[in-house]
């Protein structure tokens, strides 16, 4: 797996501006979170005040059975990110 430096990864978010999928970018570039996550997020996962994001499901397609919604892999994975948000 090859992962962005800092320099690509902000170059990246440049290029990215105003693409319709660009908070999934920034998301994906800031905190770590893996696919499945991203992808399972919902409106109610976000605070009112948007400054924490909950990961309660994740994502995943499996074989015939098509897109399946879980419980994130780890225990670590389950829980709140903190961030200090500007938009």
């Amino acid at each position: 797996m090859q992962v962005f430096n800092a320099e690509q990864a902000k170059h990246f978010l440049c290029i990215a501006q105003e693409d319709p999928l660009e908070a999934l970018y920034v998301l994906a570039l800031t905190t770590g979170m893996r696919q499945g996550e991203l992808l399972g997020l919902k409106w109610e996962d976000l605070s009112t005040d948007m400054k924490k994001l909950q990961v309660k499901r994740t994502i995943a397609r499996i074989g015939r059975l098509g897109f399946v919604i879980d419980e994130p892999k780890t225990v670590k994975s389950i829980g709140t990110l903190v961030r200090s948000v500007q938009w």
